[in-house]
């Protein structure tokens, strides 16, 4: 796993609700903004996470609409 995609988990890990730890209730354009990454490294890591089975992902326009954690490690 690489930086990016370590700082992509950590912050998806941040966002989830405590309720609902796999829901990510932060907009995919936020986490992006908070993680500092371009568009295509965070698709980047956001790939290699739901590649690696840890996300499931719902494509929006140029960007992941929709992200749920699969598993928390």
């Amino acid at each position: 796993m690489t930086n990016n995609t370590k700082l992509v988990f950590n912050l998806l890990e941040k966002n989830a609700s405590s309720e609902r730890p796999t829901n990510i209730t932060c907009d995919t354009n936020e986490i992006l903004q908070q993680s500092g990454l371009s568009v295509a490294n965070f698709n980047k890591a956001v790939n290699e996470l739901r590649e690696q089975g840890i996300i499931k992902t719902v494509l929006g326009n140029n960007i992941v609409a929709d992200i749920e954690l699969l598993r928390i490690n």
